[in-house]
C-alpha cells in the first residue's frame, strides 16, 4: 500500500510540474534581441517573481495606482482584470479601474535613449495606452514598475503613460551583450507549450504505467492482465466509450 502511494504521489508531482511548466511557456512580450548590438534581453526569471502578485507604483497626483506583472496580465488584483483578462497594465484607486495596456496590443522594441534593456509599448485601447521600459541596473536587484509621465487632463488623445523598471533581470543575457544580472536563459526561443505538454504527457504516462506494472508484478506478485494498473478499468474502457456514443447517436 505504501508503494501504491509513493507512486500516485510522483505522478501527481510530476504533473503539478508539467502543468506549472506549461504555465510558464505563456509568457509574452518577454524577450527582445536588439537589432543593434546584438544584445539579448529574457524578463522570464523576474515574470515568474509575479504569477501571483503584480509591482506597483506609488500613487499619482490624482490618487491613481498603476500595476503591472512582467510578461502577463496583471496577477493578484482581481478587478484589473475583471473587464479584460489580457489586461498587462492597469489603473485603480478606490472607485474605478482601467486597463492602459493589453497583451494583444504590445510589442517590444529598444529603449528611447539606446541604454541596455527594452521596451514594451502598448496600442491604445478606448484612448489608453501606455509604454513600459525595462531597465537594466544591475544594483536594483527585483526593482519595482515606477510612472515617469502622466498625460494631463485635456491632452490630445490618446493618453499614453509612461513607466520605467529599473531591475537586473533586465540586463543582457547573451550575444553581444556582458555580464547581465538576472536575466533569463540566453535563449530566446525553447520548446514551444505545445512540445512542453506532449513531453509531460509521454512522461506522466510512463511513469504510471512502467511504474504501475512493476509494482503489480514484483510487489503484489500478480500475473497476466493483472499487473496492469487499475486494470478493471482499462479493460473496461473500450465498452464504455462503445455504449456511450451509441446512446449519442441514438439521440441524433
Amino acid at each position: 500500500m505504501r508503494l501504491s502511494l509513493a507512486l500516485a504521489v510522483v505522478v501527481v508531482l510530476l504533473s503539478v510540474w508539467c502543468v506549472h511548466l506549461v504555465a510558464a511557456q505563456g509568457f509574452q512580450l518577454c524577450t527582445f534581441t536588439d537589432p543593434t548590438t546584438s544584445k539579448k534581453y529574457d524578463l522570464t526569471n523576474l515574470a515568474k517573481l509575479y504569477t501571483s502578485k503584480a509591482s506597483a507604483t506609488d500613487p499619482d497626483s490624482s490618487g491613481w495606482k498603476y500595476y503591472n506583472s512582467p510578461c502577463q496580465p496583471v496577477r493578484g488584483e482581481p478587478r484589473c482584470v475583471s473587464s479584460d483578462a489580457s489586461t498587462a497594465m492597469c489603473q485603480q484607486d478606490a472607485k474605478d479601474v482601467f486597463a492602459v495596456g493589453v497583451l494583444s496590443k504590445g510589442t517590444v522594441g529598444p529603449l528611447a535613449n539606446g541604454g541596455e534593456g527594452f521596451m514594451v509599448s502598448f496600442t491604445a485601447v478606448n484612448t489608453r495606452g501606455s509604454k513600459v521600459s525595462y531597465i537594466c541596473d544591475a544594483k536594483a536587484g527585483e526593482g519595482k514598475i515606477k510612472w515617469t509621465y502622466i498625460p494631463p487632463s485635456g491632452s490630445p488623445q490618446p493618453y499614453i503613460w509612461e513607466f520605467e523598471w529599473r531591475t537586473s533581470y533586465a540586463c543582457p543575457t547573451g550575444g553581444g551583450g556582458g555580464g547581465g544580472g538576472g536575466g533569463g536563459s540566453s535563449d530566446s526561443g525553447g520548446l514551444a507549450g505545445g512540445w512542453i505538454f506532449i513531453i509531460c504527457l509521454v512522461s506522466v504516462t510512463f511513469v504510471y504505467f512502467v511504474g504501475g506494472l512493476v509494482l503489480q508484478k514484483f510487489y503484489f506478485k500478480r500475473e497476466g492482465l493483472e499487473i496492469i494498473p487499475n486494470s478493471q478499468f482499462w479493460l473496461a474502457l473500450p465498452g464504455l466509450v462503445k455504449r456511450m456514443c451509441g446512446r449519442g447517436y441514438q439521440q441524433i
